[in-house]
């Protein structure tokens, strides 16, 4: 029960104090005051961890959603798929509107559960009825992902669904994924550049209160210079937790290891946590395919290797490393094997 599972990580004697702290306090987190919480707890704050738990030991649904984030995130607590979905159910039964986006976001993506198109939508759809913007906004994506509603339709309603909560963490992330869209679409170097600054603050912010998604995508614009001065260092920081959860963080944490850039080089490990990434679908971005297209061809398999490159530039238009990368690599291959290559791509998985 989750009752046991808490006193695991909370000794008994700090559980009695709480106990005695919730005779004198009543609680009522809001969400935006749940994502402030989890925020702060990941940033090391014990005051903002404790909250949370004397919260859910009241009872409080939110506060058992925010301790759900905690192990989705697996920064303060380690990652527990099983475990968060447990705190989301027991809050969402509570009338929790937090908890149905988060429990639309695991069916969506497969966490820790089946893939549910339908589960997904009827727990955001409910999360949107009992009022958080994340649902309303998830509803949409999830939508438009499902082909059923056109992005015309879906960017007209996300932008004035957002607009009415600009500072919520979905809303955010959800303007990020726009601007990005914008940037890919854009006719010239200064529009790009607009759209993807706006890319990078919007995640940036998003990322900073706790969201997973949002930290993914903002770790890899850090890391690769998207939108502003790259810094691969912090990058990293951010993206560590989630190798092997995320598709961005494992992409650029293998892509470091192949190059060196700030983790010591070590191309024999990168190629071989490339090949064991490579083997999940849903962790197949740009970043990872190109370094495993790289290992392909710096093991003999050439004409393979280079196909997964010339793939890798058209699976994300604003990945330009993977188009110098590819340039680079041509050269040492005879216009049979680039024929051939350009042939295979296609097929590719």
């Amino acid at each position: 029960m989750l009752w046991n599972r808490l006193a695991q990580a909370f000794p008994p004697a700090r559980l009695a104090v709480f106990g005695i702290l919730l005779t004198a306090e009543a609680f009522a987190l809001t969400v935006q005051e749940g994502w402030q919480l989890v925020a702060r707890a990941e940033s090391g704050d014990q005051t903002a961890l404790q909250t949370l738990v004397r919260a859910y030991q009241a009872q409080d649904p939110e506060a058992a959603t925010a301790l759900g984030v905690l192990y989705l995130n697996g920064i303060v607590y380690p990652r527990d798929l099983a475990r968060a979905k447990e705190y989301f159910d027991w809050a969402f039964f509570r009338g929790s509107a937090w908890a149905g986006y988060w429990l639309a976001v695991l069916y969506a993506n497969g966490l820790g559960v089946p893939k549910d198109q339908e589960a997904s939508l009827r727990y955001a759809d409910a999360s949107a009825e009992r009022g958080y913007v994340g649902g309303k906004l998830a509803g949409l994506l999830l939508r438009l992902a499902y082909g059923r509603l056109k992005y015309e339709d879906y960017v007209r309603q996300m932008e004035a669904e957002a607009a009415k909560a600009p500072e919520d963490p979905v809303s955010l992330g959800m303007r990020a994924r726009l601007a990005l869209d914008r940037a890919s679409q854009a006719k010239s170097s200064e529009e790009q550049g607009r759209f993807l600054a706006e890319a990078r603050e919007l995640a940036r912010k998003s990322a900073e209160m706790g969201h997973f998604i949002y930290r993914d995508i903002y770790a890899s614009m850090l890391y690769f210079g998207l939108g502003g001065e790259p810094d691969q260092k912090r990058a990293l920081q951010l993206a560590r937790p989630f190798a092997g959860f995320e598709p961005n963080a494992t992409g650029l944490l293998v892509w470091d290891l192949y190059f060196g850039n700030v983790q010591p080089q070590n191309r024999s490990q990168a190629c071989q946590l490339a090949g064991e990434y490579f083997a999940r679908p849903e962790l197949r971005v740009s970043a990872l395919r190109t370094v495993y297209g790289l290992c392909l061809m710096d093991g003999g398999k050439r004409v393979e290797g280079f196909a997964h490159l010339l793939k890798a530039t058209g699976q994300d238009p604003l990945f330009l490393p993977a188009r110098a990368l590819a340039r680079d690599r041509a050269k040492g291959l005879s216009k049979e094997e680039v024929e051939r290559a350009k042939a295979l791509f296609k097929d590719l998985p």
